[in-house]
């Protein structure tokens, strides 16, 4: 694999700039060839003899589009004086509108130079590469599919009764499976062809969701192939779980999977009863005009004439009567016959292939209209737990459901790699919160260390693929992503009979994922007051958004990692099957040698690890993943929730629970944290308005900070009293932060004492690129002002140094800042440098405080956001949910 640099970038990535014309001169080609289908669809004929007719006869003009002439006449005002029509219908003349927009994407093809060939040879490459790759992948599963369905008939035929014949087939089965999933990782972990398995897999995803509702990723795979096992024992199957799993859906694929056609289903209701299971006699008209009774067979009924599996949907939802009638017949096999007396005593012989499953949602706080399973009915169950989808795996149906057939995704690179992550993330959590095992605490009373639980709400995988479905009308109506999204999640957060609690829980984690910027207060069916919900995060304004005229086009889609779990996967599966298919032979390439384990960056900047010579002679590549020391044990977070729960306990005087630290929080940030002078804590949910009670609370006569009932009074230093604060700016927020923890020296005018610092570099470039201040201003770290630090270049650039999300870094609020320097840091007393904190009030106010001998606040007040004061500082607080 040669290229221009070293190693260099893949051949599948493109190789120079492609201008937007030269992309458009590709698109042609795939928009005309959609258009073709759907000519010959509706037509009945190809477009090639549409162009040969037309030829041969005289053009007739196409009539004008009744469209255009709407329009226009309502721009003139002259709509009055067109013939009424009953309705416009732009479907009348489908033929006639495909036709004319062919016309016009083969004219505009023809105003294109072979010049953008070259700048596209990469892309139109990779096209073919994913043909290839797609073609072969497919037939892979398919076989593997097959073979599958084979052995399981096999395996439920004999009933463990092997012979060596089977032994052996068996085995071949085994060899020629294992052959599919080394060659199927080869090709995932090979750098040319990975994309474009990549997107394969997004592909089948699409197809599948489209047509069946679900698709089978890995860890639905897992299931499957635990319950296709208990299905070849002959076990009777209970799936449990919570709502939104798929846990039918499931098991609908594996019937269609194994038996070639879907299993019958019972949906369950109180209703329910013996005709819909077993049947009922019904009359039917003869041809001679009379009448005769037939058998219309129940599910079950039906289910075991045919040799095909039963799923009883919500089977706890039946009547205890039905379900005794059922329990008789859990122990009987294929080839036992079973008496059904609603076809007047008729035996009906069980077929081999019969299966019997069903699916519970188990009687609990959540789902008192269950009935309890009978402990008979428990003992014949083999009984298994569905979990909801992991994050990646959503997030990759969700990226698949936005695909169109050419595998574009008409988002922004931000939108799709960070506002879609950020719903599934928000899902995740909605749905921890759901289950009980959420990260959020109630607030107030005496309830406030205790988890805040979802009663009914819940945003399940099926919910967020609808949510995402109408984004593609939507953008071609002129919608942003950001926007769409939002009024999704306001719908969702806002249905009626969502208890309110439940409400304003799906409103928090929301905005702790950054969505609802710029929306009103007054959009949000709650009581919860404005001032409220500013501290969970509600910004007054959102950024600038765009439409998005290119589409991320597929090569760009398959490279979309979100969560890094396809790095890991293919470092894995690279190491894992590709061992025996290279020579560990150094590599020359214009100069520079390799060695196995040497790193280098394609022209793109991924970096990639070279790890041999294959047989044809080239570089064999695997994506670079950083090692982590104890990545798995985590044992230093653990000793770390420890020692703050001990803190914690210490300051209040009671034991506080606190979480674990988030997982998406490495011990290589950690480490590197620790050596930036950060550190990690707990900000308890507390109410700290009582904090005379607490043993640890630091207060100095004639200079303190000083609550009450009605909130803070900041003595001496209150100016107005228009600006008191809220009582919900004494509750703490219940979450992990990450604390600059340094301590700064009191500000004197060209202080160098921080010259070295990241942060003060960071300002420093900022200012000469005038993005802050004036350019070329002197100043130190401390010179800035509060607009300034909401600007989103100020933001990305913390965010690089600490390796975070930019929507994670905000200002402390000042009680924040008052716990954090009583409980922690006394050496923030030692500096009269002011900070700058998060709370805004009427006008231009923003709070600024500091001026303190003991670490907490002494002195506050309100400052314009534009003011500079040359002892204003700012200490980002990065805020993990």
């Amino acid at each position: 694999m040669k290229a221009k640099e070293g190693l260099g970038a893949p051949d599948n990535l493109p190789i120079g700039d492609v201008t937007e014309e030269a992309r458009r001169f590709h698109d042609l080609a795939s928009e005309r060839r959609e258009l073709r289908e759907e000519f010959k669809k509706v037509t009945g004929k190809s477009w090639n003899k549409e162009k040969h007719e037309a030829g041969e006869r005289e053009e007739i003009p196409q009539a004008e589009n009744d469209l255009d002439v709407l329009q226009r006449a309502i721009e003139q005002g002259t709509i009055a004086s067109l013939p009424t029509k009953e309705k416009v219908n732009p479907s009348d003349k489908r033929a006639n509108q495909l036709s004319e927009s062919l016309r016009e994407l083969y004219t505009e093809a023809g105003g294109f130079g072979t010049e953008h060939v070259p700048a596209l040879r990469a892309e139109v490459k990779f096209e073919s590469k994913y043909k290839i790759v797609s073609e072969e992948l497919a037939k892979l599963e398919n076989l593997h599919d097959e073979l599958d369905r084979q052995e399981f008939e096999l395996l439920r035929l004999r009933r463990g009764n092997l012979n060596v014949a089977d032994r052996k087939l068996l085995a071949q089965f085994k060899a020629v499976k294992d052959s599919i999933v080394a060659r199927e990782a080869r090709v995932r972990t090979d750098v040319e062809s990975g994309p474009a398995a990549r997107l394969h897999e997004l592909e089948i995803y699409r197809e599948s969701l489209q047509k069946y509702h679900f698709a089978e990723t890995p860890s639905r795979a897992k299931y499957e192939d635990d319950i296709r096992q208990l299905w070849e024992e002959g076990k009777n199957v209970l799936i449990t779980g919570p709502t939104g799993t798929g846990k039918t859906e499931m098991l609908v694929h594996l019937g269609k999977k194994l038996y070639q056609r879907s299993p019958e289903i019972i949906r369950s209701s109180e209703r329910t009863g013996p005709a819909d299971i077993f049947g009922k006699t019904l009359l039917k008209a003869t041809p001679e005009g009379g009448t005769e009774t037939f058998f219309q067979l129940g599910r079950y009924t039906a289910a075991i004439d045919a040799g095909v599996p039963l799923v009883v949907d919500e089977f706890n939802l039946l009547d205890l009567k039905v379900r005794f009638q059922l329990k008789e017949l859990y122990n009987r096999k294929p080839g036992d016959e079973v008496v059904i007396q609603e076809d007047t005593g008729t035996p009906h012989r069980i077929k081999e292939g019969f299966a019997f499953a069903a699916t519970a949602n188990l009687k609990s706080d959540k789902h008192k209209e269950r009935f309890d399973l009978d402990p008979a009915e428990s003992r014949v169950f083999e009984m298994r737990r569905i979990e909801y989808l992991p994050k990646d795996e959503l997030y990759d149906l969700a990226l698949a459901t936005l695909m169109d057939a050419q595998g574009k995704v008409r988002l922004s690179k931000t939108d799709a790699a960070d506002r879609l992550k950020h719903l599934v993330e928000a899902a995740e959590m909605i749905q921890g919160a759901y289950l009980g095992v959420g990260d959020f605490f109630e607030d107030g009373g005496a309830s406030k260390s205790k988890k805040w639980v979802l009663e009914k709400a819940v945003l399940d995988p099926g919910k967020v693929i609808s949510m995402l479905s109408g984004w593609p009308a939507a953008e071609a109506r002129g919608e942003t992503f950001g926007i769409y999204l939002d009024q999704q999640l306001i719908s969702f957060t806002n249905k009626e009979d969502f208890p309110e609690k439940d409400r304003n829980l799906l409103i928090k984690i929301f905005l702790s994922k950054g969505f609802f910027a710029g929306r009103e207060a007054t959009e949000f069916l709650t009581t919860i007051k404005p001032d409220k919900l500013r501290t969970w995060g509600l910004k007054e304004k959102r950024g600038a958004e765009e439409r998005v005229d290119t589409p991320l086009r597929a090569q760009d889609v398959a490279f979309l990692d979100p969560f890094e779990k396809r790095k890991l996967e293919l470092a894995k599966l690279g190491d894992e099957f590709l061992g025996e298919q290279f020579e560990r032979v150094p590599y020359k390439e214009e100069g520079k040698e390799y060695k196995p384990g040497s790193l280098f960056k394609d022209k793109d900047g991924r970096v990639h690890t070279y790890v041999g010579m294959n047989a044809e002679g080239k570089p064999v590549l695997t994506p670079f993943e950083t090692k982590k020391a104890k990545s798995e044990s985590r044992e230093e977070f653990v000793a770390l929730v420890e020692r703050e729960a001990e803190n914690l306990q210490k300051f209040f005087g009671k034991d506080i629970d606190v979480p674990p630290v988030p997982d998406s929080i490495t011990l290589e940030q950690y480490e590197k944290w620790k050596e930036m002078k950060f550190e990690l804590h707990y900000l308890p949910a507390e109410d700290m308005s009582e904090n005379a009670n607490y043993p640890g609370w630091k207060k100095k006569p004639g200079k303190k900070f000083t609550p009450n009932g009605n909130g803070i009074e900041f003595m001496e230093e209150a100016k107005n009293s228009q600006n008191s604060l809220t009582p919900d700016t004494l509750q703490l927020t219940g979450a992990w932060v990450l604390v600059d923890t340094r301590e700064k020296p009191a500000y004197k005018s060209g202080n160098q004492n921080y010259k070295d610092d990241k942060f003060t570099q960071v300002i420093k470039e900022l200012r000469k690129a005038n993005v802050i201040g004036e350019k070329g201003k002197k100043g130190s770290r401390f010179n800035i002002t509060w607009e300034e630090l909401q600007k989103p270049e100020v933001k990305q650039k913390l965010a690089e140094i600490l390796e975070v999300n930019p929507d994670q870094i905000r200002l402390p609020r000042a009680i924040e800042w008052n716990f954090l320097g009583n409980a922690y840091y006394q050496q923030w007393g030692n500096t009269d440098t002011w900070e700058w904190f998060e709370e805004v009030y009427s006008g231009s106010g923003h709070l600024i405080g500091g001026d303190s001998d003991d670490g907490g606040l002494s002195s506050v007040d309100w400052g314009n956001a534009g003011s500079r004061g040359g002892d204003i500082g700012f200490r980002p607080l990065i805020v993990f949910s």
